[in-house]
Order: C-alpha cells, then sequence, then structure tokens
C-alpha cells in the first residue's frame, strides 16, 4: 500500500483510525476465530464507528507495532462497550 501512497517515502508521520461502516447493526464479541464484529440490533452507534478521535498522528514506522494495533482496536471497543453492543458469549 506504502509503495503506491508513498513511493519515495516522504510521508514521515500519518494521522490513524479505524472505521467499521453499518456499525449500529453490528456488536463486539468473541467469536470462532477471536474478535469479531457480528450482526445484532439497534445500538447506540453511529452508522460508521470512527475510532480513536481525534486520529493520533503516529510515526510511519511504528504503524505495525503490535502496540499501535492493540491501542486502535481498544479504541474501537471502547465505542462498542459504551453503546453496549459487546456480546461476551
Amino acid at each position: 500500500m506504502w509503495q503506491r501512497i508513498d513511493p519515495r517515502g516522504e510521508v514521515q508521520e500519518v494521522a490513524v483510525a479505524l472505521a467499521i461502516p453499518e456499525a449500529q447493526h453490528k456488536t463486539w464479541g468473541r467469536g470462532r476465530g477471536g474478535n469479531t464484529i457480528s450482526m445484532g440490533g439497534m445500538f447506540s452507534l453511529p452508522e460508521i464507528a470512527i475510532a480513536p478521535q481525534p486520529a493520533p498522528v503516529i510515526r510511519r514506522p511504528d504503524l505495525a507495532r503490535e502496540e499501535t494495533v492493540r491501542g486502535l482496536l481498544a479504541e474501537m471497543r471502547r465505542l462498542f462497550v459504551d453503546a453496549g453492543a459487546v456480546d461476551e458469549g
């Protein structure tokens, strides 16, 4: 992806966020393969869930770090928890 966006490697920092379309119809929970999003009822989530807000600016080399990915997922899960849209079953 970076070869198409920035083939010369000039971009050193990016604002990064996750987005889940049709979030108001989904729940966050455990599936057979780990964390999943499954179809649910109507929750107090926006049509497109975006987290974190505001999007943090991250150094390009840090994008693939496990702690960066975990932090982004934790922020998205928090949106679902706050909306009561978590299925731990």
